[in-house]
């Protein structure tokens, strides 16, 4: 059906598709993270092959993002995407992205992400697709993400229309009803999720033997992260300072730190002309009492009296 254009001969925007609201909203977390503190470290232990611990879902929202703007999508599956275009997808997942891809279980777990993400992306367009009635009447209303690229969604709209695809489309639909269990942990795997609980529990355990108080609310928060109006893994439960009380309380804060040195300044101030008053009251005693001892009547407080001088003359 045609070959797909490399790459590197298309706009290296970072997502020329993908609407702007779109991208901040399912970008965020990374690109804010990016911005701030630089590359996101993501653990792959080997044995496990899926990514865990903090930062484990922006490998796979960043991966999502990467292929529906830059994935050859002329192209019937994912193993028919040339080697060379997947290490330059590879590439670009890194630019915000440490993984010790050097590792064979680590690039191995990265490839099968994106082999995913290629499929879901393909999905939704295919679901556009029946949603616009097909043939024609979808090739023209490209799905939003394919905007910008017309001839990757006029080759997929050929594709749909394939009897090799409809053959495969209805083999999958008729397995997909088949499952019995269908998975209700949203977009964290099973393994993430069992990771996170084995740190609890340690975390839990060391904090027993070191005879201190165990927090739930506090282990949780250390493990699964917290969000600005909960704590995951608590659903309804306590709820984390927002952000707009802390700055507010770190405003008062430095107004209440200002006001105590202001007082401070201010005793210190008040103590020195105590001291000064009190000398000075010893020094009009003393001076007092020597007038008296004198025959001088002390001056009072019109002014100094002159009536000794007048009898003199």
């Amino acid at each position: 059906m045609g070959e797909a254009s490399p790459i590197a001969d298309r706009p290296s925007l970072p997502h020329p598709s993908t609407p702007e609201t779109e991208t901040t909203i399912i970008g965020v977390a990374l690109e804010e993270h990016y911005r701030t503190k630089g590359k996101v470290s993501i653990i792959i232990p080997e044995g496990l092959n899926r990514p865990v611990g903090e930062h484990h879902s922006k490998l796979s929202r960043e991966a999502s993002i990467i292929i529906r703007n830059f994935a050859p999508m002329q192209v019937e599956r994912w193993e028919q995407v040339s080697d060379a275009d997947k290490e330059l997808l590879l590439k670009k997942l890194l630019v915000k992205i440490n993984l010790s891809i050097e590792e064979s279980h680590v690039k191995d777990c990265v490839m099968h992400m994106m082999s995913k993400r290629f499929s879901d992306f393909r999905s939704k367009a295919y679901v556009h697709y029946k949603k616009h009635g097909g043939g024609m009447l979808a090739r023209q209303k490209p799905y939003k993400k394919l905007i910008e690229r017309p001839a990757d969604w006029i080759w997929l709209c050929n594709f749909f229309d394939s009897e090799a695809f409809k053959k495969k489309s209805e083999s999958n639909c008729r397995n997909r009803s088949m499952l019995k269990v269908i998975h209700r942990m949203g977009t964290k795997s099973l393994v993430a999720h069992l990771y996170d609980q084995e740190k609890m529990m340690e975390i839990r355990e060391k904090i027993i033997e070191d005879g201190g108080i165990v927090d739930e609310t506090i282990i949780c928060a250390e493990v699964l992260g917290e969000t600005s109006s909960y704590i995951r893994g608590l659903g309804y439960g306590p709820k984390p300072i927002k952000k707009t009380k802390i700055v507010k309380s770190n405003a008062s804060s430095v107004r209440e730190t200002e006001l105590e040195t202001s007082l401070k300044v201010i005793q210190e101030k008040y103590e020195d002309q105590s001291k000064i008053i009190k000398s000075q009251q010893k020094t009009i005693n003393w001076l007092k009492m020597m007038a008296e001892k004198m025959g001088m009547q002390p001056p009072n407080d019109d002014g100094p009296d002159f009536s000794n001088e007048e009898n003199d003359d």
